[in-house]
């Protein structure tokens, strides 16, 4: 077998082990409002995340492997990720050009 396989069953079966099928679609039941409705949210998957300890990309996988999202729903779970951690990116640079230009101007008055 290929170092690719062994990969690919290995992150299965930590898929499995931290994010069971049965409690997967319990918490989803329980805790997820309108989900038949709705679908997922990216604060769906944050919930989830939170929950079974796992990454934003292993609960999309799992989600996926378990038929509750297809495809075009994890692609747009994604990219709504990759939206949000530029958005994060973005503030965190405005915030260190304007806490370094309060520190510029405190040293030249000191």
């Amino acid at each position: 077998r290929s170092t690719d396989e062994k990969e690919q069953e290995a992150n299965y079966f930590a898929a499995c082990l931290l994010m069971p099928s049965d409690d997967v679609h319990r918490f989803i039941d329980l805790e997820i409002q309108n989900f038949q409705e709705c679908g997922l949210s990216a604060m769906d998957i944050a919930r989830i995340m939170s929950e079974f300890n796992v990454s934003f990309d292993m609960a999309l996988n799992r989600l996926e492997s378990l038929g509750v999202i297809n495809t075009d729903q994890k692609m747009r779970l994604d990219n709504i990720k990759t939206l949000i951690m530029l958005s994060i990116i973005i503030i965190i640079m405005q915030f260190q050009k304007k806490h370094w230009s309060v520190c510029s101007l405190i040293i030249s008055l000191s």
